[in-house]
């Protein structure tokens, strides 16, 4: 799992060492951070983690703790967003099956399925925009907290990650178990006909949904 994430946590990591053991010229986002460890100017990591210090108010020997803090905190969303791209193939699949059952010769006269699957379409649909929404947000307010550093932006943005936890990890649950059952049942496009996932949809997709 560790290693899933790294992909995700990676530019925190890159922005915080370039942070500590560069200075402005080495800020840009294709600065080699392997390069700048190797280089590293022990004194003037020093000044910059002082510098940090400074900008959110804490004593030097705090800063490893408060920065292990909010890799905890990025750790957390580098979790969520790892589900979702692991759920985004099966969304696709999923809404591609309620595609099919709309415009299906015989079920596209049952009204009650034809409303459903587009229902269900558009509610898997809100709720991907939601997180990716969430998601930019993140990005987002790191950039303009690495930007402008200081105690207030970081508690800021620890607040904003916190309080969305349980939002964000509803909606995964949702589509976790839902998009999984749907997966399971019909792991591929060609696993059965859409007599059959009108069926699944019906009795048990829609239940809770």
């Amino acid at each position: 799992m560790q290693a899933d994430l790294d992909k995700y946590v990676q530019p925190f990591t890159a922005r915080l060492t370039r942070s500590i053991f560069g200075d402005e010229s080495s800020e840009a986002a294709n600065t080699d951070v392997g390069q700048l460890l190797k280089n590293a100017d022990p004194a003037k990591a020093l000044d910059n983690l002082k510098l940090i210090a400074q900008k959110i108010q804490i004593d030097l020997n705090k800063v490893p703790l408060f920065l292990k803090d909010y890799g905890d905190i990025y750790l957390s969303i580098a979790y969520y967003r790892n589900i979702l791209d692991q759920l985004e193939p099966k969304i696709e699949n999923f809404i591609m099956a309620m595609d099919i059952i709309t415009k299906h010769q015989q079920l596209k006269t049952n009204a009650d399925v034809v409303a459903t699957a587009k229902r269900m379409t558009s509610r898997v649909e809100k709720m991907q925009e939601v997180l990716r929404g969430r998601f930019q947000l993140f990005t987002q307010s790191t950039n303009e907290m690495w930007n402008d550093m200081s105690a207030d932006k970081f508690a800021d943005f620890k607040k904003m990650v916190e309080d969305n936890h349980g939002a964000i990890g509803g909606i995964l649950c949702k589509l976790d178990n839902k998009m999984g059952a749907w997966h399971q049942k019909f792991p591929s496009r060609d696993a059965a006909g859409p007599n059959r996932c009108a069926d699944f949809l019906m009795a048990d997709i829609r239940q809770g949904f």
